[in-house]
């Protein structure tokens, strides 16, 4: 089973419903975190949004996820 801050790390990088999302995790086997160690240029390939090219690679250092479960953990909040 896929990390789950892989999952996190996705939704956080895509709006609700995004397109390029359903499109990348159909080109990965529906694994997020073969997503994330894609290279730039896979993905590329891949997606056509320079956007949600750009939004994964801003959240490539996994801060952002981090903070959300941190702050679930600390609000005793489970995440699905």
């Amino acid at each position: 089973m896929t990390d789950p801050r892989y999952w996190l790390w996705l939704s956080l990088s895509f709006s609700p419903g995004s397109a390029q999302c359903d499109l990348l995790l159909r080109s990965f086997n529906g694994n997020p975190k073969a997503i994330y160690d894609a290279s730039p240029e896979v993905l590329r390939d891949i997606c056509s949004d320079n956007q949600s090219l750009k939004a994964l690679e801003a959240n490539r250092d996994m801060n952002n996820v981090e903070a959300v479960i941190d702050k679930c953990e600390k609000e005793n909040v489970g995440i699905l």
